[in-house]
């Protein structure tokens, strides 16, 4: 198993086993992959990639990543279930509407310390944003990990992975029925660092609101928002 590296999930919605397809006519992610790869290789030239994928495109690449081939299902499944696979002892999950704007080696390195690290979505200040995770790849983790893809099983098109994610973090804050108490137990050893958003994952509204503030976006490393591929 490799140290460190970036993986990405990159399923196309249109081979999704739902009949309703999960925003098919709005997703540009093929184009968005390749333009947050190539970011992340013009900044961080030497750090390890992998891509969970479904696309001939992606698969026929001679750009140096490693490809796993993987099949799409439900929602959002595949996004956790490349994370629940990521060959790396650390890992830094990046969506592929993201853009890397200069070395993530802190990541990495938070992890020293931490169990998960990610940003608050700047919306919603008491979720957390899944578009860029970096997390350890320890028994607790992968236990974490296991239940938030098992919490997604419900065959329904939009099962979303964020929104799974935060309904088991709430359980560190709040003593459940006993019903329940095991999902506590399991995110109650997970140490989550919380990630500066504007720095790691600066989504529109931040940004506008950080235009306006005059803000240094030489400091920011990581975009996350549509529109990005041009």
């Amino acid at each position: 198993m490799n140290d460190k590296g970036v993986i990405y999930v990159a399923v196309d919605p249109n081979t999704a086993p739902q009949e309703g397809k999960y925003n098919a006519d709005k997703k540009q992610i093929l184009k968005e992959f390749f333009h947050s790869f190539n970011s992340l290789r013009l900044t961080n030239p030497s750090l390890s990639a992998t891509v969970f994928t479904d696309y001939k495109e992606i698969l026929d690449s001679s750009l140096d990543f490693e490809r796993n081939q993987i099949q799409n299902d439900f929602g959002l499944k595949p996004k956790v279930f490349g994370i629940k696979n990521s060959p790396y002892k650390r890992t830094v999950f990046l969506d592929t509407d993201t853009e890397v704007k200069g070395s993530i080696e802190p990541l990495f390195s938070c992890l020293n310390d931490n169990d998960l690290c990610l940003a608050k979505e700047f919306t919603i200040p008491s979720a957390f944003n899944t578009g860029v995770i970096s997390l350890k790849n320890s028994s607790l983790v992968k236990a974490f990990i296991d239940f938030w893809y098992k919490s997604m099983d419900n065959n329904h098109e939009k099962v979303c992975d964020q929104g799974c994610f935060n309904n088991i973090i709430k359980f560190k804050h709040k003593n459940p029925p006993k019903n329940l108490i095991h999902i506590k137990k399991i995110i109650d050893p997970i140490s989550i660092k919380i990630l500066d958003s504007k720095i790691w994952n600066l989504r529109v509204a931040e940004k506008k609101q950080l235009l306006s503030e005059g803000f240094d976006f030489n400091k920011n490393k990581i975009l996350h928002m549509r529109g990005l591929a041009k």
